[in-house]
């Protein structure tokens, strides 16, 4: 549930910051401190009205050299002049996202956890910062962090996709009847049949799925690990008439006793 596409993000970041910075004319110093503006999709992070004034020949420069070195796949070139625009605009929280997302496409997840949490104390419901820094956590499989930031997400968002983080973590840390709760709730949305998940075949190809047959695949684990061979079974047999070429489930039912 992660396929989003960060680098464009980070293009419109820049560019947005660059088209700001240059229109301004004079200082403005009583300019309140740049907040994000709040989002539901990576992909669409647009950049704050407010920022500091940078200098645009400064700004030029390192911009442009952050565009090369990310043409060339040179992150470690990226990274550094990003942290020389950074440095001059403290208070801009579009420039620390971008280096969250540039550290989280790069596995830097310890670090793209950090900037997650850095951006968490600015402001705790910033939901693109919430799932910067679950999705860094989760990496890193600290899954108790990951869940408090896909928890506190859900509750920002009421984003279906928030909630199936949630579920699957609660599994995970073996917090079934809460996994469970939300399992249930998940099947009573719309967004269960209208929304696909990846998952691999039996032939090891990529095959998208509605996100149902997941969730009733996740509720067969559930009564299983609890005790409950019959309802996992029903709940695996559910999915597979749904789907029966989807393999997690066929592994789950092969394993029952």
């Amino acid at each position: 549930m992660k396929s989003m596409n960060h680098y464009l993000c980070i293009a419109t970041i820049l560019m947005s910051f660059a088209v700001s910075a240059q229109g301004k004319k004079k200082s403005d110093k009583n300019a309140p401190p740049a907040a994000t503006v709040p989002v539901t999709k990576k992909d669409s992070v647009v950049a704050p009205s407010e920022i500091q004034e940078a200098n645009s020949g400064f700004f030029n420069h390192f911009f442009n050299k952050y565009t090369v070195a990310t043409r060339f796949a040179d992150y470690d070139v990226a990274r550094d002049a990003l942290y020389d625009i950074i440095v001059e605009n403290p208070a801009n929280d579009s420039l620390l996202l971008t280096l969250g997302f540039l550290y989280y496409e790069n596995q830097r997840y310890t670090s793209a956890a950090l900037v997650g949490q850095e951006l968490l104390n600015r402001n705790p419901r910033n939901p693109v910062a919430l799932e910067l820094a679950g999705t860094a956590f989760e990496e890193l499989k600290i899954l108790d962090k990951a869940l408090q930031n896909f928890e506190s997400l859900y509750l920002a968002t009421n984003s279906f996709a928030a909630l199936y983080k949630v579920a699957f973590l609660q599994f995970d840390l073996k917090r079934y009847k809460e996994a469970q709760a939300n399992a249930d709730i998940m099947l009573t949305r719309k967004e269960a049949d209208e929304m696909t998940v990846s998952f691999v075949t039996a032939d090891k190809l990529n095959k998208d799925y509605p996100i149902r047959v997941s969730v009733l695949n996740l509720l067969g684990m559930i009564a299983r690990d609890s005790g409950d061979s019959a309802s996992a079974k029903k709940y695996f047999e559910q999915a597979l008439a749904k789907a029966p070429d989807f393999l997690p489930a066929k592994e789950n039912m092969s394993k029952l006793k």
